[in-house]
């Protein structure tokens, strides 16, 4: 993981990055945020021209530019930082992959990047907004956006599932094979109630 922070020269807004993982690796997920801080003049870039903007420099400051090939379903998902727009991106560049690229239309500051999932498969919009949802920021000279960051999720958000409402017998996304027959039956009468 990386965390990066500069003020960009043109426009004097703060952008805060991090990065997990490497678009180039189809086998395991790949995540960039960025935050930008700041008052913006003009209206903001469409969801397509930011993520082209984004992969032109580099998923990260080590990597190569990527190009936006292609873009497929838009969306839109609900987190504790209100709505936020979803856009699948294919880039372009060492290895071609398909993402999620996203950004938050409602918060005074803008949330913006993309999440790849493992084998080139884009990921489950509920995968965004978890992500989103958990992530958090502390920075003393900016109150008003670490309590956006601390606040509690969206309860009509993408993210149902909290800390500690998971089903027994689950350990985060691997669910506990049943050690016997009986077990067994257990676990599936309680998987098939609402």
């Amino acid at each position: 993981m990386r965390v990066t922070a500069r003020v960009d020269p043109r426009t004097g807004l703060r952008e805060d990055t991090l990065t997990r993982g490497d678009v180039a690796a189809i086998e395991a997920p790949a995540l960039r945020v960025q935050l930008t801080r700041g008052p913006q003049s003009g209206a903001p870039p469409t969801l397509f021209v930011l993520m082209a903007r984004r992969a032109a420099n580099g998923p990260a400051l080590d990597r190569p530019a990527l190009a936006v090939a292609r873009t497929g379903a838009r969306g839109q998902i609900r987190t504790k930082f209100g709505a936020v727009e979803t856009l699948d991106v294919t880039f372009a560049g060492p290895s071609q992959r398909t993402c999620t690229g996203f950004v938050t239309r409602d918060a005074p500051f803008q949330l913006d990047g993309w999440l790849c999932a493992p084998l080139a498969r884009p990921p489950e919009p509920q995968a965004i907004g978890c992500m989103l949802d958990a992530l958090s920021l502390v920075d003393l000279a900016d109150a008003d956006t670490t309590a956006a960051f601390g606040a509690a999720p969206d309860p009509a958000g993408a993210c149902p599932a909290t800390a500690g409402t998971e089903p027994p017998g689950r350990v985060g996304s691997l669910i506990r094979r049943p050690r016997n027959k009986n077990e067994a039956g257990v676990w599936q009468n309680a998987q098939a109630q609402p």
